[in-house]
C-alpha cells in the first residue's frame, strides 16, 4: 500500500516507499492487435473497446500479436548489450550533451558526477533518421537532428534503425485502434503523422538490490512520458518497471513473452481531454542482474495544433486545454526533464 504521496516537479502526487505489489496481472489488460491487420470490422470494433475501457481504466496494457518479428527485437537488445559494454570513455564521445539536440549517450549518475540526477540508468537516445539535406534537418527543426552513432559495435547502427523502422509501422497501426477506441474513422490520425516526433531511448539498469535510499534513487523515478504513446520492449525474465493503480499502490509489471508493454503519454491525454490515462509509472531493479529496455515514444507531427477532440469534450463544457503545437509541447516538456539544455543546445 501507499505510505503518502509527495508532488512532483509538476505539482502531481506521487505516492512515495519503494513497495510494489505483485498481482497476477489479469488487472492490467492485454489487447490482441490482430484485428488490425485484417479487414473484419466486427472483430476491429471489438478490440477498439477493449483498447478503449484500458485506456480509460488504466492507461497501460499488453499488446500481443503486434506484427514485429522476434529477430529483430532479440537483435536489438543484443546490440544494446555490446554497447553499454563499452568502456566508459568510448560511449561519452557521444555524449548527449556533446551532441546536437536529443540524441547520444546519457551516463549513469555515479559515473557523470551530476548531483541532480538520480537516476541509476545509462541510456542511447535517437531520432527519425532522415537525409541529412531534409528540411527539417538543415532547418534544425528539435526532434530532427541527425543521430549520433559509437564506432563500435558493428551493425549497431543498422539494427537500430530496422527496429526503429518496425516500431514506427507498429505505432502508426496502434494510432488506428486508437482512433476507433475514440470512435472516429481509423484513417483519422494518418495525416497527422507524416513526418512525425517519434524517439527512441534504450535504457540500461544496473542492479539496486537493496541500494535504493528512497523513491527517487532508483531506476528512473515517478513519471508519465510527453508524447501520444510509449512502446515499450523488456529484458525477459527481468521485471522492474512499475504502475500506480487507482487506489494508489505501485504495481509490478512483469514482461510476458511476445508482447509489448503499451502505456498512454500526455499528448493523448490532452488530445482527449483526459479520457485516456497516462498513467505515472517507474523503473526500481530489485534484481540481481542488469536490465535492458527499449521505449519508444511515438507522437504526431511537430506543426500538428492539439487541440482536445470534439467528441471528447462533454456538450455544454469548455475544454480542458488550449490549443498548442505539438512541437512547443514536447520541447518543452523535454527540456524541463533535461533542465533547459535543450533549447540552448538548438539555440
Amino acid at each position: 500500500m501507499a505510505m503518502g504521496y509527495r508532488l512532483d516537479r509538476y505539482g502531481r502526487q506521487v505516492p512515495v516507499g519503494l513497495s510494489a505489489r505483485q498481482t497476477d496481472f489479469s488487472e492490467l489488460p492485454v489487447i490482441d492487435l490482430a484485428p488490425m491487420f485484417g479487414s473484419d470490422p466486427e472483430a476491429k470494433r471489438a478490440m477498439a473497446q477493449a483498447l478503449r475501457s484500458a485506456c480509460i481504466e488504466v492507461g497501460f496494457f499488453y499488446l500481443k500479436n503486434h506484427g514485429v518479428p522476434q529477430p529483430i527485437i532479440d537483435q536489438a537488445f543484443a546490440a544494446s548489450a555490446e554497447f553499454f559494454a563499452l568502456p566508459y570513455a568510448e560511449k561519452m564521445e557521444i555524449e548527449q550533451t556533446r551532441t546536437p539536440g536529443y540524441p547520444g549517450y546519457t551516463p549513469m549518475q555515479e559515473e557523470s558526477g551530476d548531483a541532480k540526477s538520480r537516476k541509476r540508468q545509462e541510456g542511447f537516445n535517437m531520432n527519425l533518421e532522415l537525409p541529412l539535406d531534409d528540411p527539417y534537418v538543415t532547418s534544425r527543426r528539435p526532434f530532427f537532428e541527425p543521430n549520433s552513432w559509437p564506432r563500435r559495435p558493428a551493425g549497431f547502427r543498422d539494427t537500430l534503425l530496422t527496429y526503429f523502422g518496425e516500431m514506427r509501422n507498429l505505432g502508426q497501426k496502434l494510432l488506428g485502434g486508437f482512433a476507433l477506441a475514440l470512435d472516429l474513422p481509423e484513417d483519422h490520425f494518418q495525416p497527422m503523422i507524416t513526418k512525425p516526433i517519434t524517439m527512441m531511448r534504450v535504457n540500461h539498469y544496473p542492479p539496486q538490490e537493496d541500494q535504493a535510499s528512497d523513491d527517487e534513487d532508483i531506476g528512473n523515478g515517478a513519471h508519465t512520458d510527453f508524447e501520444c504513446f510509449t512502446i515499450l520492449a523488456q529484458q525477459k525474465g527481468i521485471t522492474a518497471l512499475q504502475v500506480v493503480n487507482g487506489k494508489g499502490e505501485w504495481i509490478s509489471v512483469p514482461p510476458i513473452p511476445g508482447t509489448f508493454v503499451i502505456n498512454i503519454a500526455d499528448q493523448m491525454e490532452r488530445w482527449t481531454n483526459d479520457l485516456f490515462s497516462s498513467t505515472m509509472h517507474r523503473v526500481l531493479n530489485k534484481n540481481a542482474m542488469d536490465r535492458t529496455s527499449i521505449a519508444f515514444f511515438f507522437g504526431s507531427d511537430d506543426d500538428i495544433v492539439m487541440s482536445p477532440l470534439p467528441n471528447c469534450v462533454p456538450e455544454g463544457e469548455a475544454p480542458k486545454y488550449p490549443p498548442i503545437r505539438a512541437g512547443d509541447y514536447v520541447l518543452g516538456r523535454v527540456d524541463n526533464a533535461y533542465e533547459g539544455n535543450l533549447k540552448k543546445k538548438l539555440a
